[in-house]
C-alpha cells in the first residue's frame, strides 16, 4: 500500500509541476504583451505608424502559434492524465477503486479548472 501511495503522490506532484512550468510559460513574459497592448516596446523603439501595423501582424501571428501549441499541449497533458488514472486504477482493488474514483472525480474538477484558467487566452 506504501509504494501506491507513494507512486500516487509522485505522480500528483508531477502533474503539478507540469502545470506551474506551463502557467509560469502562459503567464509570463508573452502575457505582458497583451495586456499592455505593445504600447511600451512601440515607444522604447519609436516605430512609425507603418512599423507598428507590421509589428503588429507578426505579434498577432505568434500569438495564433502560441495559442496552437497550448491547445496542443492542453490535449496531451489530459491525454497523459488519463493513462497515468488508468494505469493506477488497474493497480487497486476493488474497493480501492471505488475510493479513486471519488478522489479522481474530485482532482478531475480541480484538475479542469486549473487549466481552463491556465489555458484561457484574451484576444
Amino acid at each position: 500500500m506504501n509504494k501506491k501511495i507513494i507512486l500516487l503522490s509522485l505522480v500528483i506532484g508531477w502533474f503539478i509541476g507540469a502545470v506551474s512550468g506551463m502557467y509560469v510559460c502562459h503567464f509570463g513574459p508573452m502575457r505582458w504583451h497583451r495586456h499592455h497592448n505593445h504600447e511600451r516596446f512601440y515607444k522604447e523603439l519609436q516605430l512609425t505608424p507603418e512599423q507598428r501595423a507590421k509589428v503588429d501582424a507578426i505579434f498577432k501571428s505568434g500569438h495564433n502559434d502560441i495559442d496552437k501549441i497550448f491547445t496542443e499541449t492542453r490535449a496531451k497533458m489530459e491525454a497523459v492524465r488519463d493513462t497515468t488514472r488508468t494505469q493506477i486504477r488497474k493497480l487497486l482493488t476493488p474497493e480501492q477503486q471505488g475510493t479513486f474514483d471519488k478522489l479522481d472525480a474530485k482532482w478531475g474538477d480541480h484538475f479542469k479548472k486549473r487549466m481552463d484558467r491556465m489555458f484561457a487566452r484574451e484576444p
